[in-house]
């Protein structure tokens, strides 16, 4: 998972309408825990935000995440990884708590261009339907930076 992965899409339940041009930059393991760094632009003050994680994959395919975000504090979380090939794309699905007895469905696409060289939509539908989960509405990252 080295390298620089873009944000393509998210469900709308995780779109963050003041961000853009949203990517993960992993570096290589440690121990086998990747340190990420999330970096993305505020669309109202145009400074760049970031926050480091540290990531590990258990052997069931879930991705377990500590962000170390600014002021906030850490912010654990775990998604499934429903389908990776490493050269073009990355699809995550979870559900993250919000608030008492509240959780949402969250599906992230990623991809290693700006511009994927495969339909990455279409794959994520078919990655979908395998595990039998509904495609959640999605919007697109502006990563036009």
């Amino acid at each position: 998972m080295i390298g620089i992965w873009h944000q393509y899409a998210v469900s709308v339940s995780r779109y963050d309408p003041l961000q853009i041009c949203a990517n993960q930059i992993w570096l290589p393991p440690k121990n086998y825990v990747s340190t990420v760094k999330l970096i993305s632009r505020s669309k109202t003050t145009h400074e760049t935000l970031k926050s480091l994680a540290e990531m590990y994959m258990t052997r069931n395919n879930v991705l377990k995440v500590n962000n170390h975000i600014p002021i906030v504090g850490n912010a654990p979380y775990e998604v499934v990884v429903l389908g990776i090939d490493y050269i073009n794309f990355g699809i995550t699905w979870g559900c993250m708590s919000r608030g008492q007895n509240k959780r949402e469905e969250i599906l992230s696409l990623y991809t290693r261009q700006v511009k994927p060289l495969i339909d990455v939509v279409k794959m994520t539908k078919k990655i979908m339907a395998e595990y039998n989960l509904t495609m959640p509405e999605l919007v697109f990252t502006d990563q036009n930076c």
